[in-house]
């Protein structure tokens, strides 16, 4: 599940910084390996970070990220009335968009793009155009039938599948990375789409037979 920002005014969960001590009080690891979990209050705990470490906050710096570091000109954080679709759910009923309101669980989920510019960033990825990228590529964790890399999900395969998918509210995404075949596949959906990763995989199988 993506926690975070409101859908209509409807608020399935917000974060403030005192919420998000009292939830590493009350969850203190211990100095051991675990087996690895996606988490999304893992991702906001390290956008909140990134931020305090910038100097910026989180918006501003992930902001002058997508725009001058990738030069992904139409994606930005958070939701843009005049730019964001409406989402719909089951019953084809408007459930609007999350407005995020500079919540500290937005950097699990708060990024709007086109998938234009997601495949622009499976290229970048697939060419390591970036210094950094090859090793957010490596396995860092794994589990029985999937492996780690910093942010991608991997298949367990010789020629490891790079994917991430995300759901907010009534959207759902997926993209899906084969560098050895320079091939990827981008899913975006504004209605309540569980197949989304299915139609994902589905489309990369087809391009690399080609």
């Amino acid at each position: 599940m993506i926690f975070g920002g409101k859908n209509d005014g409807v608020f399935p969960f917000q974060m403030d910084l005192e919420k998000m001590k009292r939830l590493l009080q009350e969850n203190m690891m211990q100095d051991k390996d675990y087996s690895w979990q996606y988490s999304n209050f893992g991702m906001a705990l390290l956008g909140y970070a990134i931020g305090i470490t910038s100097g910026q906050g989180y918006w501003d710096t992930m902001g002058d990220f997508l725009s001058n570091e990738l030069d992904l000109k139409h994606s930005y954080t958070g939701t843009c009335p005049d730019k964001n679709l409406r989402g719909y759910n089951s019953n084809n009923i408007d459930i609007g968009n999350w407005i995020w309101d500079k919540d500290l669980t937005a950097p699990a989920g708060d990024i709007s793009s086109t998938a234009d510019d997601l495949l622009e960033y499976a290229r970048i990825n697939m060419y390591e155009e970036k210094p950094y990228l090859a090793l957010c590529h490596q396995k860092h964790m794994e589990s029985k039938k999937l492996d780690m890399g910093l942010g991608w999900i991997m298949t367990k395969d010789k020629n490891p599948i790079l994917w991430h998918n995300g759901g907010t509210g009534a959207f759902r995404s997926y993209l899906g990375i084969d560098k050895q075949k320079k091939c990827a596949s981008v899913v975006l959906s504004n209605y309540f789409l569980l197949s989304t990763d299915k139609i994902g995989l589905a489309v990369l199988e087809q391009l690399q037979n080609k």
